[in-house]
C-alpha cells in the first residue's frame, strides 16, 4: 500500500478552511440542542467527524463520532432518554467549545 504526503501548507489551509467554517456548525448544533432535536444534530456531527478527522483534528472528529453513535443507539431504542441525550449533546458542546476558543484567538492574531 502506497501512503500519500500531504503538502503541509495544503493541510493547513484546508484546516483553516474547516475552522472558520466550523462555527456555523457549531451554533447550528447549539440551536439543535436547546430544541432537542438530536435526529437533526446527527448529520452535523457525522460531517464534522469526517471533516475534522482527515484534518488531522482528531479530537474533535473522535468526539462527534462518540456521541453521534450514543445518540444513534439511542434513537433506536424503545424508550430513548431524553436526559442522556441532552447530557451527551452537551458534553460535545463542551469540547467544541475547547475547540473555538483558542480557534478565535489564533484566527484574531492571522
Amino acid at each position: 500500500m502506497t501512503q500519500t504526503t500531504v503538502n503541509p501548507v495544503y493541510m493547513g489551509r484546508m484546516q483553516q478552511r474547516f475552522i472558520q467554517n466550523y462555527y456555523a456548525r457549531h451554533d447550528a448544533l447549539e440551536v439543535l440542542f436547546e430544541a432537542k432535536a438530536y435526529r437533526d444534530a446527527l448529520a452535523i456531527l457525522s460531517d464534522v467527524h469526517g471533516s475534522a478527522e482527515s484534518l488531522g483534528l482528531t479530537t474533535l472528529g473522535q468526539a462527534a463520532a462518540l456521541v453521534r453513535d450514543f445518540l444513534t443507539t439511542e434513537l433506536n431504542t424503545a424508550e430513548p432518554s431524553d436526559r442522556m441525550m441532552h447530557t451527551a449533546l452537551n458534553a460535545y458542546l463542551d469540547v467544541s467549545m475547547e475547540f473555538c476558543n483558542p480557534t478565535e484567538r489564533f484566527l484574531a492574531t492571522a
